[in-house]
């Protein structure tokens, strides 16, 4: 749950954990961004609250500790307005590990600098892996902003990969290149600009192709693109880019309890990197 009210929390007492960073690291720091929400905290001297988590132990007991779940820009803002010293306005979020994650992912996912699509499938994959089925596929989806479709194809494949022992060779995080193990992926990932001119050249060659034989027909232009790239890569773009809430029944493994794996160690944050 959500406390309605705001508390003033000084700047060394709001922690970073990579479990809630869900963001490239690549694309992570965005300068520009940050310098137009500091002129907005000197011009009207408070920006809208971040959300933290007050931490819980396994068995509900606070830590003390308050981890940052939404709002890294608008703290890099703050520190960089040196507007801090009376503390950041911070929303106190209250609930377990997996719901904090859940949170967090969801508030990044549709913050104004929203996480990319990519983003979104290969955090979906990680917390997926870490909760099995503890979140059903409907708030994971709607959170992640996929189909119910897709979460199902990743458990399928985390069950696949873990009855066989794998975890430290199948599971990087990344669902383009784990949800091919262990056959492997037949391409590599591109860089952030490779990928944009992939995009922006795909785009422009099928933009002259139907500005040529456009036939105004949206059910013939569908069909043509089914045509062309058959039901199955059809599929997974509508899965990609329009996710439905209702494209699969509602959720029928939760309360299956998730298998009992860690989840795989990570190096600490840089306290300096994006979430």
């Amino acid at each position: 749950m959500r406390h309605d009210n705001t508390i003033y929390l000084p700047r060394n007492q709001i922690n970073f954990d990579p479990d809630f960073r869900f963001r490239d690291r690549d694309t992570a720091e965005i300068p520009s961004h940050v310098d137009d929400l500091a002129r907005a905290l000197r011009s009207n001297g408070q920006l809208d609250p971040i959300t933290v988590w007050e931490e819980q132990d396994e068995v509900g007991t606070t830590t003390g500790r308050f981890v940052l779940l939404d709002g890294y820009f608008r703290l890099q803002a703050y520190r960089k307005a040196r507007r801090s010293k009376s503390g950041i306005p911070c929303r106190i979020f209250t609930g377990t590990r997996r719901e904090a994650e859940i949170t967090a992912f969801a508030s990044n996912s549709k913050a104004v600098r929203a996480l990319s699509k990519r983003e979104c499938v290969n955090a979906a994959w990680v917390l997926s892996w870490r909760h099995g089925t503890a979140t059903s596929k409907r708030d994971l989806a709607r959170a992640a902003g996929v189909s119910q479709r897709t979460i199902a194809n990743m458990r399928s494949q985390m069950r696949k990969i873990r009855a066989e022992g794998a975890e430290e060779e199948a599971f990087t995080g990344n669902w383009q290149r784990d949800k091919f193990w262990p056959k492997g992926s037949p391409w590599e990932a591109p860089s952030d600009a490779e990928r944009e001119k992939a995009i922006e050249e795909t785009a422009k060659a099928l933009t002259e192709v139907f500005r040529m034989n456009r036939p105004r027909d949206a059910e013939v232009e569908a069909e043509a693109l089914q045509k062309a790239l058959g039901d199955h890569d059809l599929r997974h773009i509508f899965d990609y880019l329009y996710a439905t809430e209702d494209d699969l029944e509602a959720d029928e493994d939760v309360g299956i309890p998730m298998l009992d794996r860690p989840a795989p160690i990570r190096p600490p944050v840089d306290p300096e990197a994006d979430f």
